[in-house]
């Protein structure tokens, strides 16, 4: 879709809504008056299924005993005899499997609860029960969040809200909504987040009791603590507290990372004695119960809350814990918040020498996990730390990158609030129509009710059109984000960032844009001698290191106008323009990778090149008849130079 297709589009909603506008507005000589009929598509719900039987009604039972009180709930499970050979339905087994899923939680034992998850994937495809299989896809996505594992979780959330919407698995939406707006919130992807938490908490009020009602109205104060709306983020979470009392839900974890959150408000408010408070009530729940990531999150509020008191010895000495906790890696954000937190208390003590390192690795890992306002933090430290340090230069670079980074996360904040003030507006306009709708029920006089229903549609078009006028705009901008990145994608190669084999194709097919020399335009392919072993011997990870530094030693021998590209695999291929010797220039190349070893993770590795080319080419010469005749001599002379011992360039003869 181009720009013209978009506003064709745009000025078609316009005329038609003009058009409707105008026949609406038309004296009419009657006016149906009857509601529209509500949309009657039935919700599914397996406890439906399951209620038939006494021993379905145990099993709905127990289910959510596991979630309120899981040993409970596997005593009775234990106790409870299941039927046997046919009369044991597969719903009966996957509510069993279910209901072990939320004990392992309890326990804290990620890998049972994989196992589980596993089992009931399994389950839903043997049976073709998709309400199954998009249980054990949010569960799965839920444990690969916990791990920092965003791209995955991201992924198996999607599937698993596709399949519940197709089905309308409403109270699995109500939680699947929550997990992906956390996903989102964790990258900072605020309006996304806005849009999923928005769909779970409208979905979840025609479930009043459901435990995730919570989860939304926390996760949502979460979105507003990273808009910096301190007292709407405050709040919202005591609303939170209020569904999780009212839940029964019993979730040290839930109340409290609430009070968690709710310190971090306070604190970054400047409000350091309610900030104490809140951590000391979120302290006041830890026990072997709760997660070992909890654990992580009380360390490292704790470390917030010191460091804001100004007590930096004692921070220091938290964080030190926070980063020596087991598993400490598996939470890749919390990692590295303490990082971070560890360098701002040996800023306070002015521990020059351990600052650097940590806030780094710091930096390093917010940009793993992708959490934009925490780099964006990091970007600022690291600038502040640097011109402390004299190093203007490099403060310098460091601030223009913050610069940068915040500058479009500031843009994304504008963004959700306008998303956020729609969606007050939206819920606003609709309760003033359903009192509309309610009060005309009482009017007498046909003519009244006329004029109401008309300048009502009126308003609804003008919105209509406002809202089209912002949709498309932004559908216009993110298709030329899109195709700007598809056509990036397309033209190099992800691993080395060199350009790819279409392109280089696409550019030989073309005139050349440069004058050439007396040395004329040269077609030149480049092979690694004996990559193979470097990737049966060390791996391929260790392979694609070396294809990365062969890559930058090539780039640093090229001129502006010649072209470098990955042709496939171990195999490069060079335009050259002829802005010095060709063979020479080649020989440059081949001595800088065989003259000095490729250092990987697995150590340094030797490595050579065989290099054929066609050089002397006239410009005129080479078009996109031509091209692959001299792309063969080159691929001819390469044969020559690996049959005659490898680790040399040799020309194509003329």
């Amino acid at each position: 879709m181009n720009k013209n297709n978009v506003l064709g589009s745009f000025l078609l909603v316009v005329t038609m809504s003009a058009v409707l506008g105008l026949y609406l507005l038309y004296p009419l000589n009657d006016v149906d008056l009857s509601l529209p009929q509500a949309n009657n598509t039935p919700v599914y719900t397996p406890e439906k299924e399951l209620s038939q039987t006494e021993y379905g009604k145990k099993l709905i039972h127990i289910l959510g005993l596991s979630r309120s009180d899981p040993p409970v709930a596997k005593r009775q499970l234990d106790l409870l005899l299941p039927p046997t050979g046919v009369n044991d339905k597969a719903i009966y087994q996957a509510y069993r499997l279910m209901i072990l899923s939320n004990v392992a939680q309890h326990q804290q034992d990620a890998v049972a609860v994989m196992d589980y998850v596993e089992q009931i994937r399994t389950l839903s495809e043997h049976e073709g029960m998709l309400w199954l299989k998009s249980e054990s896809l949010v569960e799965s996505a839920i444990e690969y969040l916990k791990e920092g594992e965003l791209a995955t979780a991201e992924i198996e959330i999607r599937s698993a809200i596709g399949i519940a919407e197709s089905i309308h698995y409403d109270q699995l939406l109500v939680k699947a909504y929550n997990t992906a707006g956390a996903i989102n919130n964790v990258r900072n992807d605020l309006q996304d987040a806005q849009y999923f938490f928005h769909k779970g908490l409208q979905l979840g009020k025609q479930y009043p009791t459901h435990i995730y009602n919570s989860k939304l109205m926390s996760n949502m104060a979460l979105l507003y603590i990273y808009l910096e709306d301190w007292p709407k983020a405050l709040r919202i979470i005591e609303k939170a507290k209020k569904l999780y009392f009212k839940s029964g839900l019993l979730e040290d974890d839930a109340i409290g990372i609430l009070y968690i959150n709710e310190s971090f408000t306070h604190l970054s408010s400047g409000d350091v004695t309610n900030g104490r408070i809140a951590y000391e009530k979120a302290k006041a729940l830890d026990s072997d119960r709760v997660s070992a990531r909890y654990k992580i999150l009380l360390l490292k509020t704790y470390s917030d809350v010191l460091l804001a008191e100004g007590d930096f010895n004692k921070a220091l000495r938290v964080t030190n814990q926070c980063l020596q906790a087991p598993n400490i890696e598996k939470y890749t954000l919390q990692n590295g918040q303490c990082y971070l937190n560890r360098a701002l208390a040996n800023i306070g003590l002015h521990h020059d020498d351990a600052i650097l390192d940590d806030l780094e690795r710091a930096f390093s890992i917010f940009e793993v996990v992708g959490s934009r306002s925490w780099k964006v933090l990091g970007l600022k430290t690291l600038a502040e730390y640097y011109e402390s340090q004299g190093d203007l230069d490099t403060a310098l670079n460091y601030y223009k990158q913050y610069y940068h980074g915040n500058k479009a996360l500031l843009f994304d904040k504008r963004q959700s609030d306008i998303f956020l003030l729609e969606q007050d507006y939206a819920t606003a306009t609709l309760a003033k129509e359903n009192e509309l709708l309610n009060t005309e029920k009482d009017l007498n006089e046909l003519l009244l009710q006329k004029e109401q229903l008309r300048n009502r549609i009126v308003v609804a078009l003008i919105i209509m059109v406002s809202i089209s006028a912002v949709l498309l705009a932004i559908r216009l901008r993110s298709i030329q984000s899109k195709n700007k990145a598809l056509l990036t994608q397309s033209t190099t190669c992800e691993l080395t960032g060199l350009y790819n084999r279409r392109y280089l194709e696409q550019l030989l097919t073309q005139p050349m844009q440069f004058n050439t020399s007396q040395f004329g335009i040269s077609l030149v392919i480049l092979d690694l001698d004996h990559f193979k072993r470097v990737n049966d011997t060390f791996g391929h990870d260790i392979g694609d290191q070396v294809l990365v530094e062969v890559a930058r030693r090539v780039n640093q021998h090229l001129f502006p106008n010649d072209v470098v590209a990955r042709w496939g695999g171990e195999e490069f291929v060079l335009l050259l323009s002829g802005s010095v010797d060709p063979e020479q220039q080649l020989n440059a190349i081949r001595l800088a990778i065989a003259e000095t070893p490729i250092d990987t993770h697995s150590g340094s590795i030797d490595l050579t090149t065989s290099i054929g080319a066609s050089i002397g080419i006239a410009q005129m010469k080479l078009n996109q008849d031509t091209y692959k005749k001299y792309l063969k001599a080159a691929d001819d002379a390469l044969y020559q130079a690996k049959e005659s011992g490898r680790n040399q360039v040799v020309i194509a003869e003329s």
